[in-house]
């Protein structure tokens, strides 16, 4: 029925990505059956990154000397509500790297914030003079604790504040859902 509607009104192409199972409430593949009933045409694969907490293997080396090293340096985290500070450096880090800007606006995350306080969570790493050389913005989905953005200026990677950000993040303050997915 969907193929001859979308046929009707002149849609030569769908593109469709599926939900990462990760996010079902109850698993279920109904739709890439479906894809497959139909003759669809796969045309890409993305990969992801993610963490069972049940079954999470231990911080590398390098990523602990990272912790140590943001410790040692007075580098501190805090949970804010202020985008405009990280998205300076979100946006810097994207436009050097891919020439590109993140996919919300600063307007357009801030927002969907505030509509949904309990769901996007923005985590800031502080230098020890209070300046926010990292952070990471989580989206909180039922099981899942996801990474929408991951960002550090140079001087965050220097001292290691995205080691510090996610050890506390994945081993604190969000250990009790199960899945951490970096995406």
């Amino acid at each position: 029925l969907m193929n001859n509607y979308y046929q009707q009104i002149g849609v030569k192409r769908i593109i469709y990505k599926p939900t990462p199972y990760i996010y079902h409430t109850i698993p279920s593949g109904e739709d890439l059956y479906a894809l497959f009933r139909n003759n669809a045409k796969l045309i890409g694969r993305n990969i992801s990154t993610t963490i069972y907490q049940s079954d999470k293997i231990r911080f590398s080396e390098l990523r602990r000397r990272g912790v140590k090293k943001a410790n040692k340096n007075g580098m501190s985290l805090r949970e804010s509500n202020d985008y405009s500070t990280f998205w300076n450096v979100l946006s810097t880090n994207l436009q050097a790297q891919y020439s590109v800007n993140p996919v919300h606006s600063i307007d357009e995350i801030s927002l969907l914030s505030s509509r949904f306080p309990d769901n996007i969570k923005l985590y800031e790493g502080q230098s020890s003079t209070g300046q926010v050389v990292a952070g990471a913005v989580l989206f909180l989905c039922n099981k899942v604790c996801h990474t929408q953005y991951i960002s550090a200026s140079l001087e965050g990677k220097e001292l290691g504040a995205l080691d510090l950000l996610f050890d506390k993040l994945i081993n604190d303050i969000y250990v009790d859902y199960p899945i951490f997915d970096f995406g």
